[in-house]
């Protein structure tokens, strides 16, 4: 039976956002505080929520959202290119859309006389999240040194942040290359400053990820330890289950089951309270998991079931293929063949 260490390195992959790095130009802060970018920036949070709860409303929504927009591309075309190209790898993330290919051809035609701009790192970060999902991984890490150059050449913080975790991200998810470590590291030692400590967060996070894939339990227990007390300080409950979640995936493999039962257990009821139900189901699983070390076969199949049930609602996905499997290996020793 597989335990489903939950890495969750998708969360490494951050899309740009629309536009939150800091503007110099009077126009570009005039505009960012204008009621026509904050009902846009509302349409598009309204527009993500629903494609992650119900795909059929999120049409509606991008409906309205795209008509905005296409008003927008008159009067100011670098702020519509940044939400098509955010909006277009929230399709291909979300649902592998057709149509977040020309959702980003429109961005890149609005800033076509723009590409050496600061404006650009954020289209060439959305588009490295399209490849990435196509598998087109080394026109991604091509992407991401790009947005890396403007980032570094327009001292945009932000980006550069984003941009280097993203690329440090792939490549090792690719080969668990030490240059894509260096990367993570680079991206973490420029998180000074207070408005970076969500960035700090998931980062120290990842870095945990990172060094338990590698067997260096020390490191990653510190990692999860400064991931989870930044998550506190900021009070992201829905950040801080992560390495929680990561922490009892080692005490597991220590073979401390006490400590490893209270961290799921902990993700399981505060991600029931927040509605997260994927990261409930993981738990379920991994306590499922935790019993049938025990052998515990009862428990074990009750957890997983329960974990299936949830899943019911949602596409099939990795998590459906852990269960299928873990409850065939119960099958398997029960004798049920």
């Amino acid at each position: 039976m597989i335990r489903n260490i939950v890495f969750l390195f998708f969360l490494l992959f951050i899309s740009s956002c629309t536009k939150e790095t800091k503007q110099t130009a009077s126009e570009d802060d005039a505009f960012v505080n204008s009621s026509v970018y904050n009902l846009l920036k509302e349409k598009k949070a309204t527009y993500k929520k629903a494609l992650s709860n119900n795909y059929d409303s999120s049409r509606i929504v991008l409906q309205e959202l795209l008509f905005s927009l296409d008003t927008l591309s008159e009067s100011n075309k670098k702020y519509a290119a940044q939400f098509y190209s955010s909006i277009a790898s929230e399709e291909f993330l979300k649902q592998g859309s057709p149509k977040a290919d020309s959702l980003m051809r429109i961005a890149k035609k609005l800033l076509i006389n723009y590409n050496d701009s600061a404006d650009y790192c954020n289209i060439y970060m959305d588009e490295g999240l399209i490849l990435i999902r196509k598998g087109e991984n080394d026109s991604a890490i091509s992407k991401y040194r790009k947005a890396i150059t403007l980032a570094e050449k327009y001292k945009d913080t932000l980006n550069l942040i984003l941009s280097m975790t993203n690329l440090g991200t792939i490549m090792l998810e690719q080969s668990n290359s030490d240059e894509g470590l260096n990367y993570l590291k680079a991206a973490y030692k420029i998180c000074n400053e207070d408005k970076y400590l969500q960035n700090k967060a998931d980062l120290s996070n990842n870095l945990g990820v990172v060094y338990e894939r590698r067997a260096n339990y020390s490191t990653a227990l510190d990692y999860y330890s400064k991931s989870i007390s930044l998550n506190e300080k900021i009070g992201s409950q829905q950040n801080f289950l992560n390495p929680i979640n990561n922490m009892a995936n080692i005490y597991l493999e220590l073979g401390n089951d006490s400590l490893a039962l209270i961290n799921y257990e902990k993700v399981r009821e505060i991600s029931h309270e927040i509605k997260d139900y994927q990261l409930e189901a993981t738990a379920l699983i991994n306590i499922g998991n935790l019993y049938y070390t025990k052998h515990d076969l009862t428990k074990a199949y009750q957890y997983s079931n329960d974990a299936l049930q949830i899943l019911k609602s949602f596409p099939e996905s990795y998590l459906h293929s852990i269960l299928y499997l873990n409850q065939g290996s119960i099958e398997k020793y029960n004798g049920n063949l």
